[in-house]
């Protein structure tokens, strides 16, 4: 079904709902979106300790911060302050 026509339908839902079905619908949005958010910040945490934990081992190995952050994309700072036999 067309995407237009599938919100207009959902509109029309919405307006002849009763406030409790409603108050329903607006909670089950929101739930759907905090969780959704949750998700997206927990895939960018988990890519950022990713980073981190290569850029350890990369420093363990003995490359240059240089080739460090081309590889990684973390800042210089971020790759000096490393502790390279910090185990996570």
């Amino acid at each position: 079904m067309d995407k237009t026509i599938q919100e207009a339908q959902e509109k029309i839902r919405r307006v002849s709902s009763s406030e409790a079905d409603l108050r329903l619908y607006e909670l089950r949005e929101k739930g759907e979106r905090d969780y959704a958010s949750g998700l997206n910040f927990a895939r960018r945490e988990g890519r950022r300790e990713g980073k981190l934990d290569d850029a350890r081992r990369m420093k363990e190995l003995g490359m240059s911060l240089e080739q460090i952050r081309l590889a990684t994309d973390l800042t210089l700072e971020e790759i000096e302050t490393l502790n390279p036999f910090e185990k996570r």
